[in-house]
């Protein structure tokens, strides 16, 4: 995990990965060859704002009985113009490690690990994706936003509006069951700055 922050994703001082940054790109291109390293099909989803284009990293592994189905973990690779450690570094870190440990099993359905841009400037990067997949069956997506936000306190904040109850219950349990010493605590708090929420 530290290896991801530190040396894939630059998330120590001195580095910048907000839009200007030199680290930024660098970390997208990181991200992409870990994906592609995990046998995943990994497509770069191209989006356009302000006259200007910027890309989600999408890593693709197939259900083996429902394919055209699918769940979606996702995490932003830019940060505010800093190295971005917590955010969201700790995020992309947790996706990453999920593929890596996930890649090796069978899933009925389809999962989809994102590495969205432009978070920081009004999460850009999730909602050019959630458009561009509008038609898709997405049954569920898990924002991994500031995983390292809270030290020393031994849990796990997952968030999540009404609509989002079966998934945040199970999401919890799972937090609580194989983490090996979290507790999942499920907040019933609206938080409307992180990527779920163009997929509302």
């Amino acid at each position: 995990y530290q290896e991801y922050l530190v040396d894939e994703l630059y998330a120590h001082p001195g580095n910048n990965r907000g839009l200007a940054g030199v680290a930024h790109d660098m970390a997208r291109d990181n991200i992409i060859a870990l994906f592609v390293s995990l046998g995943l099909t990994v497509s770069v989803e191209p989006f356009t704002y302000a006259g200007e284009t910027w890309e989600n990293v999408v890593a693709t592994k197939m259900g083996s009985l429902y394919p055209d189905r699918c769940f979606i973990l996702g995490a932003h690779y830019d940060s505010s113009n800093n190295p971005g450690g917590d955010d969201d570094a700790s995020g992309v870190a947790l996706v990453l490690e999920a593929a890596r440990i996930l890649s090796s099993y069978d899933s009925e359905y389809t999962i989809r690990f994102v590495a969205f841009d432009m978070a920081e400037q009004g999460l850009r990067g999730s909602q050019a994706y959630a458009t561009a997949h509008a038609g898709e069956r997405i049954l569920g997506m898990v924002s991994a936003d500031m995983v390292a936000h809270d030290p020393n306190t031994n849990k796990s904040l997952v968030f999540g509006n009404p609509c989002s109850n079966v998934l945040k219950t199970a999401l919890g349990n799972a937090v609580t069951a194989y983490s090996g010493g979290l507790t999942g605590t499920l907040r019933e708090d609206v938080v409307a700055s992180s990527d779920h929420l163009s997929f509302q």
